[in-house]
């Protein structure tokens, strides 16, 4: 799920909410599918009538969470879509809320897209079925539009298939950001996913109505360039660099993409970087793309795709590892930020901060210039201080970025056995059954070949993810998530770029703005 800045305004109005004691009493066979910070999805069985259903569970630890189960619940309940999850039921109990919805078997569209049309048999992955997958997600989404509600989270993993071997029916799911609006109305808010967030939610602090629901055809359009070229159109290692190109770099495709010209125009109409050039999730049904000219030919594109989705994986598991082992054996953010609070006014100013430094083993002769560091990292709306939420959203990025320790804790994490080296056994109990494609990733630092990843190799994969910061000379590492795949080499089409030569410039508010979005915690790219 990508992350919310603001909490929506709306509280416990949703109906029908069971009060439990124990959620167990009604669901039995709890599998983790999911895990997004403060909210965790399982599959379950319901014990009443065997059922199978997907539980989202949301802990009431976070003070956010009362307003985003309410928003989300709320939408849901409202809503029914053969495209769109089908809502069941919704309880609390003392320590969390949950909302109880279908259960979707099929697996996301990479993951579904990876294992059909990946593995030995190499079925064609054509244009064509690119096309009626791209129907179902706009009849979606042009639903949630004609309810005044925009999802806002627009991206391949919150499209999942139905049913294992069936690739006829997607559905929309994951509501946890988005928002029922009103006409006439603006927001300022910032929520998204970097690859498949619109310009306009960088280049602007409020956005209208219309403008919310253009920003969800734009994710349409890059979920569309992604599934027919293997790569997303503005791509880069780190926030900032998909921002900004987000924002200034032209729409090109790559040279070898087989794309078809209607396929290519209809991405031209979708990716206008003005979002009133945009047309709607109404208007885009009509696309000749989608109702016949779309070829029958193979895209060429599963190894670009699983190129793409392995990188993801690595981002979100390191981010799942720094939570679950590192943030979780310190105090809790908020106690933190209160430990820190000497004068108790909600606040950190840049004096508390030193202090807090100071105690942490800084030197007297550096403190002061890491606080003023950390100010200027962390502080969204530039007024010297920091409120919890600008700690909270950046504190642990922050230290990916600056603290060497941070580094050697996560490969500790990793390093199971503590002999200094990850092995296959040690990389499959942290990620599970992702184990394999993730070693695909470490093998390309595995210099010698013998399947395990050193420190130094560990922390040159997490400088190439843009995780931290590296001033040592790495000329001559291979492209992290390249693999070495002749269709996913960046060249481009020269052409293509002189004919599409949209961009916008940016200015002292825009670079604001990128400072503001790589602050709100906006990631899992």
């Amino acid at each position: 799920m990508g992350i919310c800045l603001s909490a929506p305004e709306s509280d416990l109005d949703c109906e029908g909410i069971i009060k439990i004691d124990d959620i167990r009493r009604d669901f039995t066979h709890f599998h983790l599918l999911g895990d997004g910070g403060s909210s965790n999805v399982f599959s379950v069985v319901r014990r009443s009538d065997k059922q199978e259903f997907a539980l989202k569970k949301m802990s009431k630890r976070n003070e956010m969470t009362k307003s985003l189960f309410s928003a989300e619940a709320n939408i849901l309940q409202n809503l029914s879509h053969p495209h769109i999850i089908g809502y069941e039921s919704t309880y609390m109990d003392e320590k969390n809320y949950y909302i109880v919805t279908q259960l979707c078997k099929g697996g996301d569209l990479l993951a579904h897209i990876k294992k059909k049309y990946g593995g030995a048999l190499k079925s064609k992955f054509t244009e064509a079925f690119v096309a009626s997958l791209i129907v179902q997600i706009i009849e979606a989404v042009g639903y949630c539009h004609s309810q005044n509600i925009v999802h806002r989270d627009i991206k391949p993993e919150n499209f999942v298939f139905m049913e294992h071997h069936n690739t006829e029916r997607i559905v929309l799911i994951d509501f946890g950001i988005a928002k029922r609006v009103v006409p006439g109305k603006s927001y300022s808010d910032l929520v998204g996913t970097p690859y498949y967030i619109a310009p306009e939610y960088l280049t602007k602090t409020e956005r209208t109505t219309e403008e919310l629901k253009a920003s969800d055809v734009w994710s349409i359009g890059i979920v569309t360039y992604v599934l027919g070229t293997g790569r997303p159109p503005f791509h880069g290692n780190t926030n900032e660099e998909v921002f900004r190109k987000v924002i200034s770099k032209p729409l090109k495709f790559p040279r070898k993409a087989k794309l078809s010209y209607a396929g290519k125009y209809f991405l031209k109409k979708i990716l206008k970087k003005n979002a009133h050039e945009r047309p709607t999730a109404e208007e885009l049904k009509s696309s000749p793309w989608l109702l016949g000219d779309a070829a029958d030919e193979d895209l060429d594109v599963v190894d670009g795709l699983k190129s793409f989705d392995l990188k993801n994986k690595m981002r979100r598991v390191i981010k799942r590892v720094v939570k679950d082992n590192i943030q979780g054996a310190h105090e809790d953010l908020s106690a933190m930020f209160s430990n820190i609070d000497k004068n108790g006014d909600g606040l950190l100013d840049q004096d508390e901060l030193t202090h807090f430094l100071l105690s942490q083993g800084y030197g007297k002769h550096n403190a002061p210039s890491k606080a003023a560091e950390i100010m200027e990292k962390l502080d969204v709306d530039k007024d010297g201080e920091l409120n919890i939420e600008e700690f909270e959203a950046a504190w642990v990025d922050f230290q990916l970025s600056e603290d060497e320790k941070i580094v050697a804790s996560l490969f500790d994490c990793f390093d199971e056995n503590g002999d200094g080296r990850i092995d296959a056994s040690e990389l499959k109990n942290i990620i599970g059954d992702d184990a394999a494609d993730m070693q695909k990733i470490f093998k390309l630092f595995d210099d010698d070949g013998n399947g395990e990843v050193s420190y130094d190799e560990f922390a040159k994969a997490l400088q190439e993810i843009g995780f931290i910061n590296n001033n040592k000379d790495d000329a001559g590492i291979k492209g992290l998530f390249s693999l070495e795949m002749d269709d996913v080499q960046l060249d481009f089409d020269e052409g293509d770029e002189e004919k599409n030569a949209e961009q916008i410039e940016i200015t002292d508010e825009i670079e604001s703005n990128i400072l503001k979005a790589q602050n709100a915690g906006i990631d899992d790219m």
